[in-house]
């Protein structure tokens, strides 16, 4: 009836790098892999779990401040799937930035080869774009491989770069993104389903180095998933009209992806489901038709509110109250406790502003940020202001700032979100030159406010132009009323 717990010595050369651990004596099953509610992922516990456990196998009630939960024995013992799992989990750390350095080399190769003629040059653009944005789900299929370094960054800079061509090529402009959107949604959701933990071993999954979590949707992946399905709705809709058909589209594509990230299976993301609910309930306030200012606020505040409400029965059902969201937040003993874990994340939103090139990053996102709020009829004059993708704006900012203000990954999901939008609205810029084209030339015959047909590129009416023959058909005594009527309303 003792217990006895053997750890790997840590060496100072490696301070990151997993450890072996092994335990006898703990209640249960007495053959199997070790576990904990912590890291939701069989064959994995985090050191915080050893006096979690120590102290409840001597019945000892734990400290309010104390992390961790007592490990416990699952499944059957696969000793060379341990191996696999370390061996993979002990290289994402440090094959993350080369592997997107290697990628956006591509692009650029991609765009050099391409410079010479403007209709190739766009066509780069949108595939490199696209590209990136399939980096994910090419991500967990070099997983599932587990390759050399060097095969896993020439696949993702090979395999990207012919996905977003393909898909430019089969949906078209500006529709694309909805492919690698539902691709990664659906890849998050069947890996989480069958337990493959692809999503885990992958480099867009939750870093192993930081120890902390090692499932469910990484903290910089919950932004860029936002911005990618905001596009995603947004190509679809286009061209879109403020109205019930889109503020719906919006509300149901958050509400889906609310659910995926939330989902137990992924360990229940409580930050992730803030960000989606806020996001895109901004959304859905701008293309409320003819919704007063405090509705529209009302709608963006009380949704992470519904979200987290939603969230809590869903881990309750699901889990019987063991998740994520239960086990730290509904299961707090008091106030106190609450107050620390939020003192605990943004402790470490802090470190994470303060590591490596993370404060040049940072406000180079905050600039790219400003400047598309500032020059958001330039940034979006490909799709002429289109209100579905002028929602998606100012949503794929705020997943970014919300982001950056309640997960304890702070700024990185920023420089996500930002990233992952600039990709977006290369392919934007990309539009074909035919499209261009027939967009200028509905522009010359045709009268204002026609809407132009699906798939063609929504032109921004010249506003002098416009006032002076709006001022020309009216007699000369009603021009004065007519025009500061017209400077009201716009």
């Amino acid at each position: 009836r003792e217990l006895l717990i053997v750890v790997q010595s840590e060496q100072p050369s490696r301070p990151s790098r997993l450890l072996w651990v092994g335990a006898a004596g703990l209640p249960g099953r007495s053959h199997g892999e070790l576990t904990s509610t912590d890291t939701g992922v069989r064959g994995l516990v985090s050191s915080s779990d050893l006096a979690a456990t120590i102290l409840a196998h001597a019945r000892v009630v734990r400290p309010r401040a104390m992390q961790g939960s007592p490990i416990r024995v699952e499944g059957g013992l696969d000793a060379p799937a341990l191996r696999s799992t370390i061996a993979r989990l002990g290289v994402i750390g440090e094959r993350r930035l080369p592997a997107l350095g290697w990628l956006l080399a591509a692009w650029a190769l991609l765009l050099l080869a391409c410079s010479r003629s403007p209709q190739a040059r766009r066509w780069a653009l949108r595939a490199g774009g696209l590209g990136v944005l399939w980096a994910p789900v090419v991500a967990m299929l070099t997983a599932a491989l587990a390759p050399a370094a060097a095969v896993e960054y020439a696949l993702l800079a090979v395999l990207c770069p012919l996905l977003g061509a393909l898909s430019d090529r089969l949906l078209g402009w500006p529709r694309a993104p909805s492919a690698p959107a539902i691709a990664c949604v659906t890849a998050i959701a069947a890996d989480a389903l069958a337990g493959s933990r692809l999503l885990m071993r992958s480099l867009a999954g939750p870093d192993p180095a930081l120890g902390a979590r090692f499932h469910g949707v990484g903290n910089d992946l919950k932004s860029a998933l936002a911005v990618l399905v905001l596009a995603a709705v947004a190509g679809g809709l286009y061209p879109s009209r403020r109205g019930r058909r889109a503020w719906l589209a919006m509300a149901l594509a958050g509400a889906a992806l609310a659910c995926v990230e939330g989902a137990t299976r992924l360990g229940a993301g409580v930050g992730g489901v803030v960000v989606v609910c806020v996001s895109f309930a901004l959304a859905v306030a701008l293309l409320l038709p003819g919704a007063r200012a405090r509705r529209r606020a009302l709608i963006v505040v009380a949704s992470p509110i519904v979200g987290l409400a939603a969230l809590a029965v869903i881990d309750l059902l699901s889990a019987h109250g063991g998740g994520q969201y239960c086990g730290s937040l509904l299961h707090a003993h008091s106030a106190g406790e609450v107050r620390e874990l939020i003192v605990r994340r943004y402790e470490a939103a802090w470190r994470e502003l303060g590591h490596g090139a993370m404060p040049l990053a940072t406000a180079l996102a905050l600039v790219a940020g400003a400047a598309a709020l500032r020059w958001r009829s330039r940034v979006l004059s490909p799709v002429g202001g289109d209100p579905a993708w002028s929602a998606a704006l100012y949503a794929s900012l705020a997943a970014g700032l919300v982001g950056a203000l309640i997960e304890d990954s702070g700024p990185l999901l920023l420089v996500a979100a930002v990233f992952t939008g600039g990709c977006v609205l290369c392919y934007l810029w990309g539009c074909p030159r035919t499209l261009r084209d027939r967009a200028a030339e509905r522009a010359r015959t045709e009268p204002a406010g026609t809407l132009p047909a699906r798939g063609e590129p929504h032109p921004l009416p010249d506003p002098t132009h416009a006032r002076a023959s709006a001022a020309s058909a009216l007699p000369a005594s009603a021009r004065p009323a007519r025009a500061a009527a017209s400077g009201v309303g716009r």
